[in-house]
Formats: C-alpha cells, structure tokens, sequence
C-alpha cells in the first residue's frame, strides 16, 4: 500500500501536480512551450486532455435566465486552439496557461457559470485574447 502511494505522488510531482505549473501539463505536452509553436499532434494532446472535463451538455436554470451546455467536440477544440495560435504568438501564452484556464473554467460549478465568474487562473489567456475579464457595467436604471 505505501509503495502505491508513492508511485502516485512521483507520477503527481513529475507532471506539475496534475497542472500546467510542472515541466508537463497534465496533457502530457511541455508546460512552457508556446500554444503558438504546437504541433497538430499537440493540440491533439491537449484536446484528448481537456475535452473529457468539459460538462455534460444541458441546460442549466441561472436567476437571470437558462445558460444552455453545447456538447464539446475533439474536432472543435482542436479547431479553437489552431484557429487561435497566432493571436497567442504576440503574447506567448504558454501550454501550462492554456491548460491551467481551460481545466479551472471546465471545473466550475452550476453556480459559478451562472454567475459567468471569471477564475484567476485565465488571467494569462484573457490578457492575451484581448478579451475583458471584468463584468461589464450595471446598466442604467430607469429614474436614477
């Protein structure tokens, strides 16, 4: 019994802790290497790895109105990344970050998608997508 446990926390250290923060992301792929400079065989990688955590698709009951859950397909994911790899060239996202944002917004929990929270983990990605990471304003009510 020890030995098995050791054996797992060795392959856990060896792989970043299951993250993108090791030399490997849980992907398999080099933590550090550019999304920019991966190769179609990479991207698969990556996809076989994060397209098993993606939810269930549904539909989700939000406060502020039902939140409809697509399927998440190989073929789409690998589409995203490829799509993507020259935005990310000018800012150097890295595997690890992908992975990191990708995992922490994969993970989010009922409540947090209907809230749309943004994890700190995206910080990287968002910056680099050019996309805001702020809710936007509140709206202006009438009257005041």
């Amino acid at each position: 019994m020890r030995m098995r446990n050791l054996s797992v926390l060795v392959v856990l250290v060896a792989c970043g802790g299951g993250k993108g923060g090791g030399t490997f992301g849980a992907s398999g792929v080099e933590a550090t290497k550019p999304v920019s400079e991966l190769s179609t065989a990479e991207i698969t990688k990556i996809c076989n790895h994060l397209v098993p955590l993606a939810p269930e698709p549904g539909t989700i009951s939000c406060p502020n109105g039902d939140l409809q859950i697509d399927e998440t397909t190989l073929a789409e994911c690998e589409a995203g990344i490829s799509d993507d790899q020259a935005q990310f060239a000018s800012c150097g996202l890295t595997v690890g970050e992908y992975e990191d944002c990708i995992e922490a917004l994969l993970g989010r929990s009922d409540a947090e998608l209907c809230d749309n929270v943004i994890p700190a983990e995206c910080d990287a990605f968002f910056a680099c997508s050019g996309t805001p990471t702020d809710p936007p304003p509140p709206e202006p009510q009438p009257g005041g």
